[in-house]
């Protein structure tokens, strides 16, 4: 049975970077993992932590559990407007069990309720996940470099 615990990053982030410390990541997901989350997630970012940034009381994240494990996690902000959805990891071992599918429903299913439209960017490349946003309903909004901005409404 899947849980899922959530975190404001804003007032949680120490106990939040505890939580996810093990997870693995898959290769293909590090150049984007090394940018700016995986530093203020675990860390290794000088100087700089989310909590200093100003207007960021509204990020949060969720962490998904499988069988008492953390196996992977989300982070999205949000306004009264909208909802966007910045980071999906799930661990490489527990890929293929849902567990990126129950992140996104839950985001959406909280964002419908409060009539907030859900934006996400992918790479390209990132077919499984592509097809994943789809199977959700996201729509291609936009294409800058080699990411795909996608809506649900």
């Amino acid at each position: 049975m899947d849980t899922i615990k959530t975190y404001d990053l804003h007032t949680q982030l120490r106990e939040a970077r505890q939580e996810i410390g093990d997870i693995e990541i898959a290769e293909t997901d590090t150049d984007f993992v090394k940018s700016y989350w995986y530093y203020i997630l675990f860390g290794n970012y000088e100087g700089y932590i989310i909590d200093d940034r100003p207007g960021n009381n509204g990020y949060k994240m969720y962490v998904i559990y499988l069988n008492g494990l953390v196996s992977g996690f989300s982070i999205f902000h949000e306004t009264d407007l909208k909802k966007t959805i910045d980071l999906v990891i799930v661990d490489i071992k527990y890929r293929g069990h849902g567990l990126g599918t129950t992140l996104l429903r839950k985001c959406i299913k909280e964002s419908v309720a409060q009539c907030q439209k859900v934006l996400l960017e992918v790479h390209a490349d990132n077919t499984g996940a592509i097809r994943l946003y789809r199977k959700l309903g996201f729509k291609f909004t936009d294409c800058h470099g080699d990411y795909i901005k996608m809506v649900r409404r």
